[in-house]
């Protein structure tokens, strides 16, 4: 083999390799994030763990008690006739345990509910976790718009200083303003190196979701001004009946009444029939044995346990009944927040930005005719730069109050993020 053709070899297989840089340019979006967390987050993946083992728990409630077998010898190795073994007497016994008061369809019916239970819980925590990638992901998306803020602030900085620069040399400012330029173009450059920090932190964070300690992607697809048009309800909606945390209250109770049946299906006393064969070493011969056992519930009738189960009960009714106020005192807020921040949004973008641009280039041109001092331009153009920040941070918010109400009434799949057209 020729070196040339050692070289051409080794230079295709480095280009089939994976890049690295080609690996962390690779664009993240919301539903590839969801994919990921759904197959990769370890609450999830616990809370499967969970349902199954509680699956596997109504599985084993429902087999019977194991029968036992017991041997028995009597009259041997004492003395005078009974001093060997040829008088004496061996029982072999079966005995099964029979659950009386319906115990075997009571557990059963608990750990169903346990399993329900589970199931309930399951789906909680899945649309936290959901609100919690929702949340992360417009942190992520309002850290690179920051940036870009930044960025523009800096720009606009440097051509302060420029212009300042020019108008000192002129003589037509005093050398101060060219300082204060200087000042606010450094103010500037600090402040986007700490928008990026930021922005690799957001990134950092998400990561984390899905169990990596360092993002696996450099930019987000989507942007935070793409949202859906806020339409609000009817006056007299409420909170969904089926909303997850209902759900789980309504499953948390229904497990608590069936530990409240078990309860008092164990007051009943177990029966023990047995039956068996008897040898007569003497005769050589057989005979049938059989008997029943019933314990006396004399000191033990589980009233303690019943007691207990009945005020399991009455507190899960009284936790599902704080559960559905407090639902739907969230749900009017979440609707209120909701409202507020589109109406700000609306009066931001269609008003306050475009006037406080116009402002501010109006502040430009008046300083370059002398007509606007230094202040009054930098005062201008800080104000559409806090405007810009604060229709970011409202933006943010918006969506975090839409995934606050999905999460709350389940209805999670009615919302879209970031891809409105």
């Amino acid at each position: 083999m020729t070196l040339f053709t050692k070289l051409f070899i080794f230079i295709g297989v480095a280009l089939s390799l994976p890049s690295a840089t080609k690996a962390n340019d690779a664009t993240l979006s919301f539903e590839h994030a969801w994919e990921k967390i759904q197959r990769f987050n370890p609450t999830l993946s616990a809370a499967q763990h969970n349902v199954e083992a509680s699956q596997s728990a109504a599985t084993q409630a429902g087999t019977r008690l194991n029968p036992e077998l017991s041997v028995e010898a009597e009259n041997f190795g004492g003395s005078g006739p009974n001093s060997g073994w040829d008088s004496a007497e061996t029982t072999l016994l079966i005995n099964q345990p029979v659950e009386t008061g319906g115990k075997r369809g009571a557990r059963v019916a608990e750990a169903r509910a346990g399993t329900a239970l589970s199931l309930a819980e399951q789906n909680t925590g899945r649309l936290e976790l959901w609100q919690t990638l929702v949340d992360r992901y417009v942190e992520a998306l309002q850290a690179r718009d920051q940036e870009v803020i930044a960025g523009e602030n800096l720009r606009l900085a440097g051509e302060r200083y420029r212009l300042v620069s020019k108008r000192v040399q002129a003589g037509k400012v005093p050398p101060l303003e060219a300082s204060r330029a200087e000042v606010e173009s450094t103010l500037s450059e600090m402040e986007l190196d700490k928008a990026r920090r930021q922005t690799r932190l957001a990134h950092r964070r998400l990561a984390v979701l899905w169990g990596q300690p360092e993002p696996d992607f450099t930019t987000l697809k989507g942007r935070l001004d793409s949202v859906q048009e806020w339409s609000p309800p009817d006056s007299t909606t409420e909170s969904p009946s089926t909303a997850p945390a209902l759900a789980r209250a309504h499953s948390e109770l229904a497990a608590q009444n069936a530990a409240l049946i078990r309860a008092k299906a164990m007051a009943y006393p177990d029966v023990v029939v047995s039956a068996g064969l008897r040898r007569f070493e003497d005769t050589e011969e057989f005979a049938w044995v059989g008997g029943i056992t019933l314990p006396i519930p004399l000191f033990n009738r589980n009233r303690a346990g019943i007691q207990k189960a009945g005020h399991d009960v009455s507190r899960a009714e009284q936790l599902q009944q704080a559960v559905r106020l407090q639902q739907q005192a969230d749900y009017e807020i979440l609707l209120a927040a909701t409202e507020n921040a589109w109406h700000e949004i609306m009066a931001l973008r269609d008003k306050a930005l475009p006037a406080s641009r116009d402002a501010m280039n109006k502040a430009r041109i008046g300083y370059e005719q002398g007509k606007f001092s230094y202040l009054e331009w930098v005062d201008a153009e800080r104000s559409f730069v806090s405007l810009r920040a604060r229709w970011i941070n409202t933006l943010a918010d918006y969506h975090k109050t839409l995934a606050a109400i999905g999460r709350l009434t389940g209805e999670i799949s009615k919302i879209t993020f970031f891809n409105k057209p």
